[in-house]
């Protein structure tokens, strides 16, 4: 989806949700996109969702805190029940240019890549692999179950 123009990014803001032992499913991803781009700074930002609402209570503060971060793009990861977003909205009002997630829903212009789940895709892990592998990134043999 994005090819080489990832070899451009030097900010990446990943940005996912912590719903107990599920968090484990997205550190394969969270590795891949680690060693495919090892120039880059990566910032990884974790946020239960039953603290999204409280946190979204101001939002202009965290408009502020991820424009003074200066991101060239931002990965929000979900797992298969979750919209990416109200985070990408934040992303999109920060002025982050690449804004990149995964769902069925359409969210207008607010993510600037929206990628299609697969309908058979049942598992945060091959939810994950999938997402990775529309985006271009080599998942193989990168993204192994730990």
């Amino acid at each position: 989806m994005l090819g080489e123009s990832w070899q451009t990014v030097q900010r990446l803001l990943l940005w996912f949700s912590v719903e107990g032992d599920l968090a484990a499913e997205l550190q394969p991803a969270i590795r891949v996109i680690q060693q495919t781009l090892p120039r880059t700074d990566l910032t990884l930002w974790t946020l239960e969702d039953t603290l999204l609402f409280q946190w979204l209570q101001s939002p202009l503060t965290r408009v502020a805190e991820l424009r003074a971060a200066q991101f060239d793009a931002a990965i929000i990861l979900t797992l298969p029940h979750q919209s990416p977003y109200a985070r990408a909205y934040l992303c999109y009002l920060a002025g982050i240019p690449i804004r990149i997630g995964q769902s069925h829903e359409f969210g207008g212009s607010v993510l600037s890549h929206c990628v299609q789940p697969s309908l058979d895709l049942e598992s945060p892990y091959d939810y994950q692999l999938h997402f990775l592998t529309v985006l271009g990134f080599p998942v193989q043999p990168l993204m192994v179950r730990t």
